[in-house]
């Protein structure tokens, strides 16, 4: 080891939030953690699971209202949605100022076509919370069916300015529009709901039917055309989707998903135990599931059970490949769990799913660093990482490479880079004391 060079032992960063071997996907799917008893696999067995799970979550919390109304939400799932109702009605007589209760139950108003009403509920949710997500749009197509153009023109607007960038509520604006004969106003509308979504058939009929009001033509041909080509496009999906529709693979993802929106509850509320058999049964009900196995590995990782959480995360990334954050984690783990070569992998899966963010860098030279291996390479990836991104944690490990191919001018600036960075930080002055010695 060169004189001056620093040692350095914890991993730099916290874990990423997200969220191998030769084995296949279905393999490693079928890896999920054991369910803590067989459970009946038929729809019926399958629903009253979920239904019992969230009526023991009221139990376990009489007074929150947020039980009762997840025990809604899973009715509805379900398709109860009397049963639902009655959920989000009590939950209003503990709660009056309940808005997600008043838009859940405008919604089942608005599926039954009573449209005055739905529109009545959506009115009071936006009273008491005027930021609920959504809330806009479900106001704008109760207007709609009412006849109200310029009121739901307004409630699409405003949910356009709130979420930023809705898809939905763009088309719909450009529908209202379009009835208001402001064909230049629609137009922009499906242009930018294509931009936003390339691949969103109807609009390129809005916008065909537009450019032929202001006397387009050509262009009017042409959006006409991508939308049959989209449109014969969107008919083969839906008609392969029906083919491979399978009733009891549905309930079972739904059921999963009951699990895991009572478990994310019972682990937000330090209930551990119960949360983690929930999560497990979720993960056994739908192997296509990140959610679950994503606060699944959380939980591990709080309880230092590194290798389960490791396990979640191959499965993760098997069914998300393109999951940077997933393959950060893995890595991470990794090295802590000593699987240096499986850490290079991750890291080196990070760097090419996202060249252009510096923690991939970062944390592959730091594995090199700590290895005491690849040096010269370790100082190309700690410099990479600085050109990306000017941070305390990147020049601190840029120092350090430098140190360790002894670079000593370029590691006493790289350290008092980080110090500027993090002043507070004892590590980094612990590096520029050790450096000044080095002279």
């Amino acid at each position: 080891m060169l004189a001056g060079a620093v040692i350095y032992y914890v991993f730099p960063g916290q874990r990423i939030q997200t969220a191998v071997d030769a084995t296949t996907r279905q393999d490693v799917l079928k890896q999920a953690s054991t369910p803590p008893e067989a459970k009946p696999l038929t729809i019926e067995a399958l629903k009253n699971e979920a239904i019992d799970t969230a009526v023991q979550l009221t139990k376990d919390f009489p007074s929150d209202v947020r039980a009762i109304f997840l025990l809604g939400t899973v009715y509805k799932s379900l398709g109860s949605s009397t049963n639902a109702a009655e959920c989000w009605e009590k939950c209003l007589k503990m709660n009056p100022n309940y808005a997600e209760a008043y838009h859940n139950l405008g919604r089942i108003a608005f599926q039954k076509a009573i449209y005055e009403k739905a529109v009545e509920l959506w009115q009071k949710a936006v009273e008491i919370n005027p930021g609920l997500p959504g809330i806009y749009n479900s106001l704008g197509s109760g207007f709609m069916c009412l006849g109200k153009t310029q009121e739901a023109v307004k409630a699409f607007q405003k949910d356009i300015e709130i979420s930023g960038q809705s898809v939905q509520s763009q088309f719909m604006l450009g529908e209202q529009y379009q009835l208001l004969e402001e064909y230049e106003k629609a137009k922009k509308c499906y242009e930018t709901v294509i931009r936003l979504q390339p691949n969103y058939v109807n609009a390129y009929h809005g916008l065909a039917a537009v450019c032929e009001r202001l006397g387009e033509k050509d262009k009017s041909k042409e959006f006409m055309e991508k939308f049959r080509k989209f449109k014969l496009l969107e008919m083969k999906a839906l008609k392969d989707r029906d083919s491979a529709f399978n009733d009891l693979v549905s309930v079972r993802r739904t059921v999963a998903q009951a699990h895991t929106d009572v478990g994310r509850f019972y682990y937000l509320h330090r209930s551990s135990a119960k949360a983690e058999k929930l999560l497990q049964r979720a993960a056994t009900l739908d192997p296509e599931q990140s959610e679950c196995r994503v606060m699944l590995a959380s939980l591990y990782e709080q309880d230092k059970r590194l290798a389960e959480a490791l396990e979640c995360y191959k499965q993760i990334s098997h069914i998300e490949p393109d999951n940077v954050n997933c393959y950060g984690n893995i890595g991470v783990i990794s090295f802590e769990l000593q699987r240096y070569d499986d850490a290079e992998k991750a890291f080196r899966r990070v760097i090419e799913l996202n060249p252009n963010q510096s923690f991939g860098y970062r944390y592959l030279a730091f594995l090199y660093l700590r290895m005491d291996k690849n040096l010269p390479e370790a100082g190309k990836l700690a410099e990479k990482a600085v050109t990306l991104e000017k941070t305390g944690e990147n020049c601190f490990i840029f120092a350090w490479a430098c140190s360790m191919t002894g670079d000593l001018e370029r590691a006493r600036w790289a350290i008092q880079q980080a110090i500027r960075f993090e002043p507070d930080n004892i590590e980094y002055k612990r590096m520029y004391e050790q450096l000044k010695r080095g002279n």
